[in-house]
């Protein structure tokens, strides 16, 4: 049996390796050894003892050694390469030479860091959110050159020897990740402020990005596509997005299954842009298609299930290094979809508690991964993961440094335009004597008091013992002032002392008299601002000109109540002024109001660190719309005096005012307001009364109303009664039936002056019975009588005396309705009153 001299090994070259294995294990005396090794592979027939594996590697051993006699060393670049050859002549220094060269301070901790692709720049992010770009010959240049030439030199040569080259200011939160374009100058950053920034940096006045895009998540990592075209993102969501540079639009994969379970912690593309690589905090490793975007291959819980912190691709796009918090530095084999080779060692103490990234040196002879227990730089053999010596990571800051800051410059100074401020600089001396240079900075220029070109600066440019270094900027100016500060202290050793960013903002507002606007057009001082019902509309106020934004603010206020704040739709956009570091701030109220809005009140406050006082502007809300209350005055029922004049008024709730047409029984009898009579008559009086309001907006029709005349009699006043037809019916005959039974046959009564009369009586159960009665007066407007004593005879018939003619009247009686003598009484008044 041969095998093949090129390509990997089939399963017949494996099954003939594995019988020669087994045959020298015989020959060799390790029967147990062979017989386990023969059993596991399943070896048929059985292998009979043989050396001839031993044999054959003789003879590829000198093989060997004759190729080695002319190979070349490997060349820089070429990278790791386990398919073809496991050992090589390394082209890079040993893993102990090894030294930090140059040490830079954020004034906050350092969170990411990133070469450009051709190294000769570093970027780094901060917590403080900044980013700083950084030369590496000056870097180098600064390292081997003697703290003594240093402290010799001018404030300018500084300036073109400091190795910080930009520093960039436009993030709001921790910058978390950053990545250089591969052919283009251009910078691009994440934060957890959610944005991703774009610089270019080939500016050197540059200080805020060109583009921005806006994330949901805080970023965690980006990756420039090979050709810079596409940014690969990863944020707290584990959907892995893809944007267009150009165009910004975003993109995702196309199977939602294939995305991560939680978090990405990092991401990166292949050399040649086929693939690209991420991890998770779920602990799985993804291999995407870098065309369809869609996952082709997964490494389930790559790190036995801890959360993976990094992933980079070898530059032969075959392997992928990954680190993890179980302190493990993995080398993966794509195309068998195993661990190669498991760099061991790191975190001897347990596991990792920040997220640490493990990476391949230039020329991938060998791996970096930081043990955060030991503050130290572990390092392997790429190749056979053989630990090398332990490298000092250089995070020695505070300790070199004899100096330190006891108050260092604040964080934001105001000074208006053409005052004075001070920026506080104070240090304290830890141990010696020596003298430090103190440099204040203007952005990343050295300020030098002695020059001309600053005469409106001042500090003292050399420190001792608690010395105070304030700077101070007189007769600010917006053009020069309005900047980043910052102090050095050089230690004359290897490393500078850097205090936090003092943002400067000169203060400037305009002259010119503001007002409200509608539409473009300026609104007349305590004018009003035209809207129609249920439509929205806009009233802005712009200031021009100015430094920084001013404090803009809307309150709003109906039927002279407290003024209330308006927060919703409130827009304040930003704008280049036409002076040089100006802004123009337009601050824009959207408002939809309704008919009870109209009339309302409107104010805008504006606060401005360059006033005294906050300006204040109003205007009045003038909402059109359709009538809406229609109120009848006076109100209905409408009681009109008849032969006089009179005018009813309709009351409308419209803007613009409102045509009002009067109609009875469905017919105009008058336009215009209000509805007029010259002289009332009974033709007024009716219930179908109503009037119709109309203007541009609508229109609106009122309740229907009755108006009653009301009849003056002349002479003496009787008392009217306005009853019904059928009442009155009723009210007739009932007063003719009492006119009959009780008053056409009734007695007169006595006059009461002691004279006698014949009166008869009503009494129930008897006849009518006339009996003769004297009358006296009772002393109190009534009178009172005295009956005559009855005889007996009289009192047995019962009669009491009673004539013949009564007591043919008291059957007649009988026969009709009785009532009470006071009834009688009333009734016959109203019969009087009636005649």
């Amino acid at each position: 049996m041969s095998t093949s001299v090129t390509g990997a090994p089939g399963y017949k070259q494996k099954d003939y390796l594995y019988r020669l294995i087994i045959s020298q294990l015989f020959y060799d005396g390790h029967q147990q050894l062979a017989v386990s090794l023969s059993n596991l592979v399943g070896a048929h027939p059985a292998c009979p003892p043989s050396d001839k594996l031993s044999r054959v590697v003789v003879l590829g051993s000198e093989a060997d050694l004759d190729r080695r006699i002319t190979m070349e060393p490997v060349a820089p670049g070429s990278g790791i390469d386990l398919e073809f050859e496991t050992e090589s002549v390394l082209m890079s220094p040993e893993a102990a030479l090894y030294e930090t060269c140059y040490v830079t301070a954020h004034k906050s901790a350092c969170r990411c860091a990133a070469f450009s692709p051709d190294g000769r720049l570093i970027a780094t992010g901060s917590e403080d959110s900044s980013i700083k770009i950084l030369d590496v010959e000056r870097m180098l240049a600064k390292s081997a050159t003697p703290a003594e030439q240093i402290a010799q030199e001018t404030a300018q040569q500084s300036m073109e020897n400091h190795p910080v080259i930009r520093t960039l200011y436009d993030h709001m939160e921790e910058v978390t990740c950053l990545d250089f374009h591969p052919t283009a100058q251009v910078l691009a950053s994440g934060s957890k402020d959610r944005f991703i920034k774009l610089y270019d940096y080939a500016k050197p006045s540059v200080k805020r990005a060109f583009k921005t895009f806006q994330e949901a998540e805080d970023l965690r990592c980006i990756a420039f596509h090979p050709s810079g075209d596409f940014l690969l993102v990863g944020t707290e969501h584990p959907t892995v997005r893809l944007y267009d540079v150009n165009t910004g639009c975003c993109f995702v994969g196309p199977n939602p299954s294939h995305q991560h379970k939680a978090a990405i912690t990092s991401l990166r593309y292949s050399p040649d842009a086929k693939l690209y690589v991420t991890s998770s905090k779920d602990g799985d490793i993804k291999i995407w298609d870098g065309v369809s975007n869609r996952c082709i291959n997964s490494f389930v819980k790559a790190h036995d299930g801890s959360e993976v912190c990094s992933v980079v691709f070898a530059r032969n796009g075959k392997y992928v290094l990954s680190s993890g918090k179980d302190s493990l530095v993995k080398l993966w084999e794509l195309s068998t979809s195993r661990c190669l080779i498991a760099y061991t060692g790191a975190g001897a103490t347990g596991k990792m508690t920040h997220r640490v990234q493990a990476i391949f040196n230039h020329t991938e002879d060998y791996v970096f991964f930081p043990d955060e227990k030991m503050v130290s730089l572990c390092c392997w053999n790429s190749r056979n993961a053989e630990r090398q010596r332990l490298l000092a990571l250089g995070n020695v800051i505070g300790v070199l440094s004899k100096v330190s800051f006891a108050q260092q410059p604040q964080e934001e100074l105001i000074i208006r335009e053409g005052g004075t401020g001070t920026l506080a600089c104070v240090i304290n001396e830890t141990s010696g004597d020596e003298v430090h240079r103190i440099q204040w900075y203007r952005e990343d220029e050295a300020i030098d008091p002695e020059s001309p070109v600053y005469p409106r600066y001042d500090y003292a440019d050399h420190a001792h013992v608690n010395g105070n270094y304030n700077l101070t900027i007189s007769a600010a100016v917006l053009a020069e002032d309005n900047t980043r500060f910052y102090c050095v202290i050089d230690d004359g050793v290897t490393q500078d002392e850097t205090s936090q960013i003092a943002n400067v903002t000169i203060a400037v507002f305009p002259v010119q008299a503001l007002y409200i606007s509608q539409n473009g057009a300026e609104l007349a001082v305590n004018g009003s601002a035209q809207f129609e019902d249920g439509f929205e509309g806009y009233v802005s106020v712009t200031v021009n000109n100015c430094n920084p934004a001013p404090l803009i603010r809307w309150f709003y206020r109906n039927n002279n109540e407290a003024w209330d704040i308006l927060s919703s739709g409130v827009t304040t956009t930003l704008n280049p002024g036409t002076n040089e570091n100006t802004i123009v701030a337009t601050s824009t109220l959207s408002l939809t109001p309704s008919s009870d809005d109209n009339m309302a009140e409107v104010m805008v406050r504006i606060s401005h660190a360059a006033l005294d006082d906050e300006l204040q502007l109003f205007t009045t809300l003038d909402v059109e719309h359709a009538p809406t209350v229609i109120v009848v005055d006076p109100p209905p029922p409408i009681h009109l005096r008849a032969g006089n004049a009179a005018q009813i008024f309709a009351i409308v709730a419209a803007n613009p005012n409102a045509t009002v047409i009067w109609m009875k029984n469905d017919e105009v009898i008058q336009r215009g307001n209000p509805l007029t009579f010259s002289t009332v008559d009974d033709s007024v009086a009716g219930e179908n009364y109503w009037c119709n309001a109309t203007n541009v907006h609508g229109s609106l029709q009122s309740d229907r109303f009755t108006i009653v005349v009301d009849t003056v009699i002349s002479g003496k006043p009787k008392v009217i009664i306005i009853i019904s037809i059928p009442a009155a019916v009723i009210l007739v005959v009932v007063i003719y039936v009492f006119y009959i039974v009780f008053i056409k046959d009734a007695t007169p009564l006595p006059p009461g002056d002691g004279t006698t009369a014949t009166v008869s009586s009503f009494m129930p159960d008897k006849v009518d019975v006339s009996v003769e009665k004297t009358f006296y007066p009772d002393g109190h407007g009534g009178i009172v009588e005295r009956e005559p004593e009855s005889t007996d005879e009289e009192a047995a018939d019962g009669l009491d005396g009673m004539p013949d003619r009564s007591r043919t009247s008291y059957a007649a009686a009988m026969s009709r309705p009785k009532t009470m003598p006071s009834l009688l009484s009333t009734v016959k008044d109203i019969g009087e009153l009636m005649k």
